[in-house]
């Protein structure tokens, strides 16, 4: 939500994480109109995200009284009270004083509501994921002619017009150099991954990422044979054969090799199918 944290920024708390922000957390709280963003944590006056006021409050609280004779009346004229004691006592009025304290509720009259904030896509972003099966939402429903921009991902081509778009992927190349363990992921579904490293190269296959029908192709550029290695509970199987690979087996790549991974069972058992020239066990 890149357009959301460009209005609001950390005003709401910093995560410490850059990759994501706080709402205003409304939990037991009124609202206020805030000022202009003037720094301002003090009532009145009070910047965008400044909290404070209190559900009660201490109140001290003194008690003084006067003293009077016995069968005194009041200064009303009526009669203090008891009117007869037992034991011979008079009536009389004791001087009392003191102090202490007390809460008192605060809280004013309130309404309670659950306060959200709406983000409307003026744009749908499409991914290629599961291949070819394409949906555009804006805001959970379906993409009217109010949606001005559609912008696809990279690997994504578009044509037609009106409500007749038909999507599909282009060509693509990722050149991969490294010496390492290079783990696919989903960016890497509809590419050619173009090798030049070393021996050590090695695409790792993961489980959990791949859909039925995605697919990533490969090409050793390189005169070291590459590897493509089933990472836990997944099976690599050669076309044309029943002969599968699984963890901590590898494919292997020849020098000059051009192959395409297809997954056919996704989650996290997956298992692939593995095509082309250069390729072995």
């Amino acid at each position: 939500y890149s357009d959301l944290y460009s209005v609001i920024g950390d005003t709401h708390g910093d995560t410490g994480n850059s990759n994501t922000f706080y709402l205003p957390n409304l939990k037991d709280k009124f609202i206020v109109g805030a000022s202009d963003s003037t720094g301002d944590s003090t009532y009145p006056g009070v910047s965008p995200g400044s909290t404070g006021g209190a559900a009660t409050d201490t109140v001290n609280i003194t008690i003084s009284g006067s003293t009077g004779g016995a069968n005194e009346n009041n200064s009303a004229g009526g009669t203090l009270y008891p009117t007869s004691l037992s034991g011979g006592a008079s009536r009389h009025i004791h001087n009392i004083s003191g102090s202490g304290s007390d809460t008192v509720n605060t809280l004013p009259p309130y309404y309670a509501l659950c306060y959200i904030i709406k983000v409307f896509n003026t744009r749908a972003d499409i991914t290629n994921s599961p291949a070819n099966t394409i949906t555009v939402q804006n805001n959970g429903s379906q993409v009217s002619s109010n949606a001005g921009i559609i912008n696809f991902t990279t690997g994504l081509k578009a044509s037609g017009s009106g409500s007749n778009i038909t999507v599909s992927t282009t060509g693509e190349i990722s050149t991969t150099t490294q010496s390492t363990s290079i783990p696919l992921a989903t960016a890497d579904f509809g590419k050619l991954k173009y090798s030049t490293g070393s021996a050590d190269t090695k695409f790792t296959v993961p489980v959990n990422v791949f859909s039925p029908g995605n697919f990533v192709s490969f090409y050793n550029q390189s005169t070291n044979i590459h590897n493509i290695s089933p990472d836990t509970n997944v099976t690599i199987f050669l076309s044309g054969s029943n002969v599968s690979v699984t963890n901590p087996n590898s494919v292997k790549l020849s020098p000059r090799a051009l192959a395409t991974l297809t997954c056919i069972v996704g989650g996290a058992s997956p298992q692939f199918v593995i095509s082309g020239g250069g390729v072995y066990i």
